[in-house]
């Protein structure tokens, strides 16, 4: 099966931009493409406020099928203590870094029904708190 192929048999495309379940603190967030779609991920927007544990927190936006990992998106720079930043993962984007606020780019990706689009953050701590994630694609179905 090509990259083409994933999309081709799913009669209806639409696009999408909704937030996600708010993870607990202490906790990533993971969302799974759900049974019969197909999503084409343009974006993924979350803020991550890091308590006062002194570590350098780096996020990673994690690309999986529940066992095996196919890509891991990093942020260039590691957030520190008692600071809250922005996280932007895009398509078609290069890597930026502004004080408190970071993107980073995606290649094309297509996901089938059952691969998830999580956070993994080296050395989150217990009241480290992501935001409810802000997802954008296009959702194929059928």
């Amino acid at each position: 099966m090509t990259v083409h192929d994933i999309g081709r048999n799913l009669p209806t495309r639409e696009l999408v931009t909704e937030a996600q379940a708010d993870p607990a603190a202490g906790a990533e967030f993971t969302v799974t493409v759900p049974a019969g779609e197909v999503w084409e991920l343009l974006g993924v927007y979350s803020r991550l406020a890091c308590d006062a544990t002194v570590a350098n927190r780096r996020p990673h936006l994690t690309i999986d099928d529940g066992t095996l990992i196919f890509g891991k998106f990093t942020s260039s720079a590691v957030q520190t203590a008692s600071s809250t930043w922005s996280y932007v993962w895009s398509y078609n984007v290069g890597y930026s870094f502004a004080t408190s606020n970071s993107m980073i780019g995606l290649p094309k990706l297509l996901l089938p029904a059952g691969y998830r689009v999580r956070s993994t953050t080296d050395l989150l701590q217990a009241a480290d708190n992501w935001e409810a994630p802000n997802f954008h694609y296009i959702r194929w179905s059928g």
